[in-house]
């Protein structure tokens, strides 16, 4: 299981990192269920529509207008839950800007069911 552990997480993050709207709505379609839910400080969205709005908000606030990138440092499961530990930051190594942590649950084909994001204090 390490292996889909990590395989999710570069998923995950790649997802975030996608500069093309419509490749970040096929990737999320694939590594999301349909009634998936994702929860963050400030937001609670369900289903593949409102998870969608919310990688847009973050990828064009993090990755598109400062430039950082959404990277991964650490995974981490046990059976249908894992836990990805991330990083933004600089793609060249710069300084880092917010740290946090996913607990993510697996539904049985796979897709992430559940995100419970949540943030390092700064």
């Amino acid at each position: 299981m390490p292996h889909l552990y990590d395989e999710i997480a570069r998923r995950w993050t790649a997802i975030w990192n996608e500069t093309d709207r419509e490749s970040r709505l096929k990737q999320a379609t694939a590594i999301w269920a349909d009634d998936a839910s994702h929860y963050a400080p400030g937001f609670i969205g369900h289903g593949l529509d409102q998870i969608n709005d919310r990688v847009d908000a973050a990828h064009n606030r993090f990755v598109k207008q400062a430039g950082f990138n959404i990277r991964a440092i650490d995974v981490a499961g046990y059976g249908d839950v894992l836990r990805v530990l991330w990083e933004i930051g600089s793609p060249e190594g710069g300084p880092v800007v917010a740290r946090g942590s996913e607990v993510i649950v697996l539904a049985e084909d796979g897709k992430i069911l559940r995100d419970y994001q949540f943030n390092d204090p700064q």
